[in-house]
């Protein structure tokens, strides 16, 4: 057992090196992935605050440009900067940068809604794109742009419209139809967090619970 045990140490510091060398052997501020296009774009789940502090590592994501932000290689150390464009995201106030083991990082520090911070659909957006200026080691700078877009997670419960219900049903109609009733939720739409089920709370012996639409 102390044997595989340090085999799976030694696998992750591996792992970790490789990753830091990826990062800091490719000339500084260029695309990871070797392309030439300026356009760079992350997927982070939104988020609440709440669910950042009990898991702040989990929203975050590979930008996937050479260097480091900090590092004992003078060499490779580049500065980021994030800009603001025409969106009422601030990134300082929403994002950090930071070294991970894969490279440079942008990651989530605020609770971030993708339906935006009123019921108005006039801030709603699905992603966020943000200007990137990289500056390497000799002063020189590259201008990206950075799209992040943000996955849905189930945040949104699902909300009867038309209410309230007042149904009414003839006696001893056995099967029949009694009423039918209606929710939207606010989630994605096509994904499973849209997906609404319905079920009667308070059963009793006159009323199937799966037989209603």
């Amino acid at each position: 057992m102390a044997g595989g045990g340090q085999l799976l140490r030694l696998l992750v510091l591996l792992a970790v090196v490789n990753g830091l060398v990826k990062a800091q052997t490719g000339t500084p501020c260029t695309r990871l992935d070797g392309q030439t296009n300026s356009d760079l774009a992350v997927r982070i789940s939104e988020a609440t605050d709440a669910a950042i502090d009990a898991n702040p590592l989990a929203y975050r994501g590979l930008i996937g440009i050479n260097g480091r932000l900090a590092s004992q290689f003078p060499q490779f150390q580049v500065n980021l900067i994030l800009i603001q464009n025409d969106t009422i995201i601030n990134p300082q106030e929403y994002f950090l940068l930071e070294d991970n083991f894969d490279g440079i990082n942008v990651r989530l520090i605020k609770g971030l809604d993708r339906y935006g911070p009123t019921a108005s659909v006039n801030d709603d957006f699905v992603d966020v794109t943000f200007g990137l200026r990289c500056i390497d080691p000799n002063g020189a700078e590259t201008l990206y742009s950075l799209t992040i877009a943000l996955n849905d997670a189930n945040d949104n419960g699902p909300i009867f419209v038309n209410l309230p219900f007042l149904f009414s049903v003839e006696e001893n109609r056995v099967g029949a139809t009694v009423g039918t009733v209606s929710a939207v939720d606010a989630d994605e739409a096509g994904n499973s967090n849209a997906q609404v089920t319905y079920y009667l709370d308070s059963l009793s012996d006159f009323f199937d619970r799966y037989s209603f639409v």
